[in-house]
This record gives C-alpha cells, structure tokens and sequence, in this order.
C-alpha cells in the first residue's frame, strides 16, 4: 500500500490517503467506495527523493456525479 498526500491549491489535506498503487495523471481516485464522498481528479504525481510517500495534486469534486460530469471518460463516453 502506498501512503498519498492529497494536495488541493497547494495545501495538504489533514489525512493521507493510503491507495494500492500510485495513480497516474488523469485518474479519478476516492477516499471511500461511497458515490456520496469526495472525488478527486489527479493532476501531478509528485516523488520526493528519501520519501517514501508520494504528493497528489488533484482537483476535487463534492460526489462522484459532480465528477461524472467534469471528467471526459470518467463513466461516461464523452
């Protein structure tokens, strides 16, 4: 398990998200399976040399839906 830093406008979020794999540029990631909670859209995968977590900066959107409906190919066709 990888431990991420999630980044929105330059600032770390209180809590680390603990994710199976590094995400890559472009993906939807959520800190819990519920459709209710807050989506993110990764933006930069940043690696800090002598660290062994990794800084995401990310776009976030209140639920899944919002998400859906901003993000080209996130369960959509578009």
């Amino acid at each position: 398990m990888i431990t991420c830093h999630i980044m929105i406008n330059g600032r770390v979020e209180p809590l680390p998200m603990t994710l199976p794999a590094v995400p890559t540029i472009g993906s939807v990631i959520a800190k819990s399976a519920d459709h209710k909670s807050e989506h993110y859209l990764v933006k930069c995968v940043e690696y800090v040399n002598g660290h062994d977590t990794v800084n995401l900066h990310v776009q976030p959107f209140p639920n899944q839906i919002s998400a859906v409906n901003a993000v080209d190919g996130f369960r959509n066709s578009r």
